[in-house]
């Protein structure tokens, strides 16, 4: 069995966020542009394409 890695992991969301498998919505992404300071105001202004999984 191959062992995971945290580089494993980070890749397998960056991937998820170019397939555009995550958008606004999810409650991943909503919790970690919290996390980066947004409010939830900010977020609900936001259209669900609009990502913010990256912060950027």
């Amino acid at each position: 069995m191959i062992e995971r890695t945290r580089t494993d992991d980070a890749r397998e969301q960056y991937a998820a966020v170019a397939q555009g498998e995550l958008s606004n919505d999810s409650t991943s992404v909503r919790s970690i542009a919290t996390a980066f300071g947004y409010s939830a105001e900010e977020l609900n202004q936001l259209l669900a394409e609009a990502n913010r999984g990256l912060s950027c």
